[in-house]
């Protein structure tokens, strides 16, 4: 993914505050473009992003209906707009990608927001998956 890419640039300042925010969580923030490919994911722990990795959520990886059953990537891509996606369980419960991604979910239509930019550089502590 090139790094300077619109979606990087308007991006970067809004995952940079929130890989600090991440830092020792047991959770993870993965960015998609349009294509429902990872251009960026980036998590609490390095255990996390094995994990992660493991399900396929790497740069690069397609999470498109046809190819990993339904996710918020997925419906994202589908619906051809931002989604809210509450997960109620965690991926270390499943043993295959689809339910990892699925399991209790409940997605709905984002209403458009805007975000606060910051000029804020990735933290050390940043787990980039």
């Amino acid at each position: 993914m090139d790094r300077r890419s619109a979606l990087m640039v308007a991006a970067e300042p809004v995952l940079a505050e929130l890989a600090h925010q991440l830092d020792g969580a047991s959770y993870c923030v993965v960015l998609a473009d349009r294509q429902s490919r990872i251009v960026e994911c980036t998590a609490g722990s390095e255990q996390l992003c094995a994990r992660l990795a493991g399900l396929g959520v790497v740069r690069g990886g397609v999470f498109r209906e046809e190819t990993t059953g339904t996710n918020s990537i997925a419906t994202a891509h589908e619906l051809r707009q931002g989604i809210a996606s509450a997960v109620r369980s965690t991926i270390s419960k499943h043993s295959n990608r689809s339910a990892a991604m699925a399991s209790r979910s409940s997605i709905r239509p984002l209403a458009a927001s805007t975000a606060s930019s910051t000029s804020r550089a990735w933290p050390e502590t940043n787990h980039l998956c």
